[in-house]
């Protein structure tokens, strides 16, 4: 299932009949398994600081970080056993960090973030520059999978990261531009989340520019892409020695990504126990009863 952005709507959580569930015959309840592991979500990622190490002689020091996310763990593995080891073949535990301060050194944080890498978008939420400068390095690293595996992402119009910049083309399939200047950890972080995103109506200065500089890159680098499918194409028809640069190339594996503009919408809870549903305005929290939505 493919991600799209429409108008937001707010309804009411409708609790599964689990109980009712149990009754069907074990063929059905897998395919509801695998419908539930498999629907599109947004999952927001926060790169944070979790300490600082310094060598106890003074000859080193660093700053230890890792991801974390305010997204609920897939309810599909709390469920049952049997809903457990369905979702476990499609979510799996990633972003973990490995940090090599010195010579010898690694200070590990294992991953904890469940993501289904087909299904998810990966929305990136950052406040400076090093934030996402780990983004960049994560999805590029030569000792991680992961950029051959992330192919929808949503990015802050504001990253100022070349690296990422560089990496979207060709490590996604679709990118997700949005401008949200107030969104901040510390303010959503007792929060449970679910985000959203609804379509820019009109022009939106910020977005539009950076969209109209990404998709002239993503021009550029699809001519280069069939550049170098032609180049191979006529090497292996001639029988000719392919250019050292293009040994790895494999002809027509990349697809051009679709680029959109999208406004978040951040849904969140009180902490509270029995406080109703908020939505996040840059007014703060505030109840959804008090906000006029838009219906699909």
């Amino acid at each position: 299932m493919d991600h799209t952005i429409e108008a937001s709507s707010v309804s009411k959580a409708v609790a599964p009949d689990v109980i009712g569930i149990f009754k069907l015959p074990t063929e059905i309840r897998i395919r509801i398994w695998k419908l539930v592991a498999n629907q599109p979500r947004n999952l927001d990622i926060w790169h944070r600081r979790l300490g600082y190490f310094e060598e106890e002689r003074s000859r080193f020091a660093c700053q230890v970080t890792h991801w974390v996310t305010l997204s609920a763990v897939p309810s599909i593995l709390h469920v049952s056993q049997e809903s457990r080891a369905v979702g476990l073949k499609f979510y799996q535990l990633d972003f973990g960090v490995t940090i090599r301060p010195y010579h010898g050194m690694k200070i590990t944080n294992e991953p904890r973030i469940y993501v289904n890498w087909d299904t998810d978008r990966i929305v990136v939420l950052q406040t400076n520059k090093q934030g996402y400068g780990a983004f960049s390095e994560m999805i590029n690293s030569d000792q991680r999978l992961v950029g051959t595996r992330l192919n929808k992402v949503a990015i802050r119009v504001d990253h100022r990261d070349p690296g990422l910049s560089r990496s979207l083309g060709r490590s996604f399939n679709e990118i997700l531009i949005y401008y949200d200047p107030f969104l901040f950890y510390d303010r959503l972080k007792s929060r449970n989340l679910a985000i959203e995103f609804e379509p820019i109506v009109g022009m939106d200065l910020i977005c539009n520019k950076e969209k109209e500089e990404l998709e002239y890159y993503i021009e550029c680098l699809e001519k280069n892409e069939i550049r170098n499918d032609e180049e191979v194409t006529q090497a292996l028809a001639e029988g000719t020695p392919i250019p050292p640069q293009l040994k790895n190339h494999v002809v027509g594996s990349w697809v051009k990504p679709t680029v959109q503009l999208g406004r978040m919408v951040v849904y969140g809870r009180m902490s509270e126990t029995g406080s109703k549903n908020e939505i996040w305005t840059h007014a703060g929290w505030v109840p959804l009863s008090s906000v006029d939505t838009i219906t699909k």
